[in-house]
C-alpha cells in the first residue's frame, strides 16, 4: 500500500518542478480575448418592447431584471431604467411606496395612490410620482438632494415600471425626456 502512496506525492513534486516551484512567479506578458466559434454566440436578448431614448441618454451595460438600462446627465450621473414583472409585479401602492420609501418619504394610502397623477406608458395611462429626499438604495448609502421619477403601467399579463434617479439637478432637468421616453414605450 506504501507504493500507492508515493505515485501522488511523485506527480505533485513533478507538477510543482515544473511550474518552477511553489514561489516561482511569472509575469504576465500577453492577453487574448477568446470568441466563440461562428454561429456559437449568445443571442442578443429579445424584447417584445421598443422605445425611443432622449437625446444623451446612453444604454448601459445589460443588468439583471432590467429589461434596458440609461446612464443620464454630462457625467452619467443618473440612470434611468424599464423592468417588467410578471401579473402586477406588487401593484402600484406597494411600488410607489417602496420608492417614496427610498427618498425617506412617508407612505401614501390607497386614496392617495389612487389620486397620482398619470402619463403613458406602454400604451396605457400610468400614474407616476416626483420625488425629492435623500435617496437609498440598495448600496445602503442615503444621498441627498436626489430625485426619484417612477412610473408604473399594469398590463394584462405583467407590468412595466420605468424608474430614474440622481441628483435632483440632472433628474429635474430629463423630466421632459422621462416623460417622452414613457410615452415612446410600447
Amino acid at each position: 500500500m506504501g507504493r500507492w502512496l508515493r505515485i501522488p506525492a511523485c506527480a505533485a513534486v513533478i507538477a510543482l518542478l515544473s511550474c518552477g516551484g511553489p514561489h516561482a512567479r511569472r509575469a504576465i506578458t500577453e492577453t487574448r480575448t477568446v470568441k466563440p466559434p461562428a454561429g456559437l454566440e449568445a443571442p442578443a436578448p429579445s424584447s417584445p418592447y421598443t422605445w425611443a431614448a432622449p437625446d444623451g441618454w446612453v444604454e448601459a451595460r445589460p443588468r439583471p431584471v432590467r429589461l434596458v438600462t440609461f446612464e443620464v446627465g454630462p457625467a452619467a450621473e443618473a440612470e434611468c431604467y424599464v423592468t417588467v414583472l410578471g401579473g402586477d409585479g406588487g401593484g402600484v401602492g406597494l411600488n410607489v411606496n417602496r420608492w417614496r420609501e427610498q427618498m425617506g418619504l412617508d407612505p401614501l394610502g390607497g386614496e392617495a395612490v389612487a389620486e397620482l397623477p398619470t402619463i403613458t406608458l406602454a400604451g396605457r395611462e400610468a400614474p407616476w410620482v416626483e420625488l425629492t429626499g435623500a435617496y437609498q438604495g440598495m448600496r445602503g448609502e442615503a444621498r441627498p438632494d436626489w430625485m426619484l421619477l417612477g412610473a408604473v403601467a399594469l398590463l394584462e399579463e405583467e407590468a412595466v415600471f420605468v424608474k430614474m434617479v440622481g441628483p435632483e439637478a440632472v433628474v429635474r432637468g430629463e423630466r421632459d425626456g422621462f416623460i417622452a421616453f414613457c410615452g415612446s414605450l410600447k
